[in-house]
């Protein structure tokens, strides 16, 4: 099961993805 949050800032979008079998790998999307 995986759970995606994807914050919105005024330039970039920060989505972070948690998996129960791995650490949380944030991912920085400009």
């Amino acid at each position: 099961q995986w759970e995606h949050t994807i914050l919105v800032t005024q330039n970039s979008y920060e989505v972070l993805t948690v998996s129960d079998k791995s650490p949380p790998p944030p991912a920085f999307v400009n």
